[in-house]
């Protein structure tokens, strides 16, 4: 499923390739709400963030080709970065960790980590959504769109593994990888 995700990304980077960031943008919209769809069809759901993702899609998508300014698909991944971070954080704040609700029946944290590594999850998007800004003001377009491609995605997979990484000893496992690892 997650395969699915990454849909709109490589279809955007193709056809900005191909064309312009204009069509790419045009594409990234339509390819967003084709894989929303096709999860909905597979999984008969669709996550809150996901139709959050294709909201800001849509709004920021819709802003660029509307004015013709780049600046609003460029400052997209900052946008979803942040509020991605303020839902994190803030999530605490009424005592349902949003990272213990989708990790939770992986990963069996004491409520003190939670708060550790939503507080790291969190300083890390909000870091990622500078940086994209930086690099969106001070970089090529194609700079831009090869760190939104490739960079940052590198650096989201790092993250992800890095997380499971240092955590491992508080990974959750089933009854038969018990029984392997004794």
């Amino acid at each position: 499923m997650a395969f699915l995700e990454f849909i709109p990304l490589i279809a955007f980077f193709i056809s900005y390739k191909l064309y312009d960031i204009y069509h790419a943008t045009a594409v990234l919209m339509i390819a967003t709400a084709v894989s929303i769809l096709i999860i909905y069809l597979i999984q008969k759901t669709v996550s809150k963030s996901q139709l959050a993702l294709l909201g800001v899609a849509i709004v920021m998508g819709g802003l660029t080709l509307a004015f013709q300014d780049k600046r609003f698909i460029m400052y997209k991944p900052s946008i979803v970065q942040w509020v991605m971070a303020l839902v994190i954080i803030g999530s605490h704040a009424f005592n349902k960790p949003v990272l213990k609700l989708m990790l939770g029946k992986i990963l069996n944290l004491p409520n003190k980590l939670w708060w550790k590594v939503s507080l790291v999850w969190g300083g890390y998007l909000i870091a990622s959504g500078f940086l994209n800004i930086f690099i969106a003001q001070n970089m090529s377009e194609e700079a831009w769109i090869n760190f939104k491609v490739f960079g940052n995605t590198a650096a989201n997979i790092t993250m992800i593994l890095g997380t499971f990484i240092v955590l491992r000893k508080y990974l959750v496992l089933d009854d038969e990888e018990q029984q392997r690892e004794q």
